[in-house]
């Protein structure tokens, strides 16, 4: 059961933290499912956190617009757009975003940029690719944030490609293929999300 106990009559601070993403959010790599980053913000927190990570599937389908904006939440963390391409940004945003925002108009709701990868530096196109969609993704934020949704926010975890401020560091201890997360890297980005989340 993916609802609180009683959601009707659960204070917001007490509603769990609902994450939506990749392989990445679901743990892929991680040495046990405790390592994965929502499980390490719901020990630091002592809050409850939902991860709907889907492996290769993270892509905003309307589907799960509709099932996620069913969950009462304390935040919404919308980390898929590194399953996506960029005309799935471009066409699916919108309503996925909007379908969170007009259920939950008082609920942050946080849309997570590219990563800045280090699997980034042998591939020239798959970065020029995720800078194309940070930029829309950002675009699309701003937009809802004009409309009057201020609980929709942009999280950038791409750094401009900086690796010196990638939440997972510099030193390539992040990850195990360039791509997915080693326990060090999932610990290092729980550490960045808690600014948001905390």
């Amino acid at each position: 059961d993916l609802l609180p106990a009683d959601p009707a009559t659960a204070a917001k601070e007490d509603l769990p933290i609902v994450f939506y993403g990749t392989s990445i959010t679901q743990g892929g790599c991680a040495t046990r499912p405790g390592m994965a980053f929502p499980a390490i913000i719901e020990r630091k927190l002592h809050k409850e956190t939902i991860n709907l990570g889907f492996s290769g599937n993270g892509r905003m389908d309307r589907i799960m617009a509709d099932k996620i904006a069913s969950i009462p939440a304390s935040a919404y963390v919308i980390d898929c757009i590194a399953n996506c391409s960029y005309e799935i940004v471009r066409d699916s945003t919108d309503y996925f975003i909007r379908t969170l925002a007009q259920a939950h108009p008082d609920t942050p709701i946080y849309m997570v940029s590219n990563y800045f990868l280090p699997a980034m530096y042998l591939d020239n196109q798959w970065r020029a690719d995720a800078m194309k969609e940070n930029e829309l993704w950002r675009e699309l934020c701003e937009k809802f944030r004009k409309e009057g949704y201020k609980n929709v926010k942009y999280i950038d975890v791409f750094a401009n490609g900086d690796p010196r401020k990638s939440p997972i560091g510099p030193d390539f201890e992040a990850c195990v293929d360039g791509i997915h997360f080693t326990d060090m890297g999932f610990v290092r980005v729980a550490e960045f999300f808690m600014k948001w989340l905390k």
